[in-house]
């Protein structure tokens, strides 16, 4: 989604949460913090931050590669020995014998 996407959202979000007040009261009291939200979207940047994190990262690949490849080659296969040889009532066979 473009960063200017999440924008247009957020304004139709505000715009019906604004019209969902009824009296005079929780109006003023919804453009006060609409204003607010406002202003905290525009000091978090975030089109910015968007940009940032969605940009090329090789090291990033990297970490995220060797990941997937921990997940894959190890850690998938140990849960599924886990769950082949449950350890209850906190009495351990299975798991020292490694």
């Amino acid at each position: 989604m473009r960063p200017f996407g999440i924008a247009a959202i957020l304004s139709l979000a505000a715009a019906a949460s604004l019209a969902a007040q009824e009296t005079p009261t929780e109006r003023e009291a919804a453009k006060d913090v609409l204003k607010k939200m406002s202003a905290l979207e525009q000091s978090l940047d975030v089109p910015g931050w968007v940009t940032k994190l969605t940009a090329a990262n090789p090291a990033r690949d990297q970490v995220a590669a060797r990941a997937k490849e921990l997940m894959d080659k190890e850690l998938l296969a140990m849960g599924d020995d886990i769950t082949r040889h449950p350890e209850i009532g906190f009495v351990e066979y299975e798991s020292i014998k490694n």
